[in-house]
């Protein structure tokens, strides 16, 4: 083969460097809302795949794809795979950017199904945060505990590394799939943004009902742009799997409802 010119040479770097950046900006682009994500990616690790990125500095035991989807009661049959999240020493955590906005309401919600309630103290695993991996501004943070038995479990809601937990009363089963809806919603005031947790909320509404807790943000965030799953190392027994999250500024777009599959589902009698 005869060598390269210089010009080829050089046009051949160009096009191997506009790839590179053209496949940057597509896997790591803000994604627009409202976003729906059924994790429909290549099982193994989460980061590096779609627009998720690793958050912290922890780099073992990396969040895991895993194929089949789960399934909840009225939600739309989902078509890609789940996360896999436990709690360790060094755990990576992993966050996505969203299109960041600064007003109004943010509404995210998914599936849970946790394996193992882990102790009774609990540490949390999804939150909103600003743009960027290196965010350390969390709000909305969700956490999870043991019942009063290894086969029940809690789930509460905080907002700063500081804050304590607001619990939920009920208890839930273990290995039983539940929908939940979080919000972050904006104030024209200062630090008086608040954080609203639904479980198992009606679907197909217009309107959000009432909230199962209600928490104050304590410091507001300047814009939200981001939406983080974590691992973290307060409990090395949790285990538990996500899916089919969404993320969108109308309790609507996050919460539909399967459409009938025939007119005998919905027709008078």
């Amino acid at each position: 083969m005869a060598a390269l010119t210089t010009r080829k040479r050089v046009g051949l770097l160009a096009v191997c460097l506009f790839s590179a950046g053209l496949m940057s900006s597509l896997v790591f682009a803000q994604q627009a809302l409202p976003w729906y994500e059924p994790f429909g990616y290549v099982p193994g690790n989460l980061v590096g795949q779609g627009g998720w990125s690793q958050t912290g500095t922890g780099t073992s035991a990396p969040i895991q794809v895993q194929s089949g989807s789960l399934s909840y009661s009225g939600l739309p049959v989902g078509s890609g795979g789940r996360i896999t999240l436990g709690n360790g020493s060094n755990y990576q955590d992993a966050g996505c950017d969203v299109a960041g906005h600064g007003s109004g309401t943010i509404y995210a919600s998914f599936i849970l199904n946790v394996l193992n309630p882990g102790n009774t103290t609990g540490d949390y695993f999804f939150h909103f945060s600003s743009a960027g991996a290196a965010a350390q501004d969390f709000r909305a943070r969700i956490f999870v505990r043991q019942g009063s038995s290894g086969a029940k479990f809690q789930l509460g809601l905080a907002n700063l590394t500081t804050d304590t937990p607001q619990w939920l009363a009920t208890q839930f089963d273990v290995g039983t799939p539940l929908f939940v809806a979080v919000a972050y919603a904006f104030s024209g005031d200062v630090n008086d943004d608040m954080t609203y947790l639904w479980i198992n909320p009606p679907l197909g509404l217009t309107t959000p009902p009432v909230p199962d807790v209600s928490k104050a943000a304590l410091q507001d965030l300047t814009t939200l742009g981001r939406v983080g799953v974590r691992q973290g190392s307060g409990d090395t027994l949790l285990a538990l799997e996500v899916d089919e999250l969404r993320v969108g500024t109308s309790w609507a777009e996050v919460t539909p409802a399967a459409s009938p599959s025939s007119v005998c589902d919905w027709a008078p009698y």
